[in-house]
């Protein structure tokens, strides 16, 4: 891959086609994940060798979720993957 490319796939947040272009394999399974009353939809993006990489959205009122809440949400994905 060269660094145009690569630049491309950062700017335009397409993450999902960088890493298969890298060579990681496709996921599309939804992960729910329920955190202090609020249910965030967790999008695969890629899977390789058991690690997978998910988008998490924003919460409801279109911030980033705390820090606490987002640690919650990995500990709960954690033991899925």
């Amino acid at each position: 891959m060269n660094k145009k490319k690569f630049s491309n796939y950062i700017k335009s947040f397409d993450f999902k086609k960088l890493f298969i272009d890298l060579g990681w394999n496709n996921y599309s399974k939804e992960n729910p994940s329920g955190v202090d009353d609020e249910v965030f939809k967790l999008s695969g993006l890629v899977e390789k060798r058991g690690f997978v990489i998910v988008l998490c959205p924003s919460a409801e009122n279109g911030e980033i979720p705390l820090q606490s809440s987002r640690k919650k949400i990995e500990n709960q994905f954690s033991k899925l993957h």
